[in-house]
């Protein structure tokens, strides 16, 4: 995810910074959903948690969530099993 950032101080140039997230859970779990989706419900990670009433009211899942709207589907992602 890239977000620009304009300086308050006239002595410090605007930048770019790179944000990363690292997690050892699923990307759709609560916590690390959290940087880039909302959710009414923590468990709400698939269609087949949501209850059909709130699907019809337009509830996304996290996982969609996560490919469709912004940040998620800006995020770069990068896997590694070094740790």
């Amino acid at each position: 995810m890239r977000i620009k950032i304009q300086a308050r101080e006239s002595n410090i140039h605007n930048m770019t910074v790179f944000l990363g997230l690292v997690t050892t859970t699923r990307i759709t779990h609560a916590t690390p959903a959290a940087a880039y989706g909302h959710s009414a419900h923590r468990d709400w990670e698939c269609d087949s948690k949501i209850p059909e009433a709130e699907l019809r009211k337009g509830c996304k899942d996290l996982g969609r969530q996560l490919i469709e709207d912004e940040p998620g589907k800006n995020i770069n992602v990068r896997e590694s099993l070094h740790y």
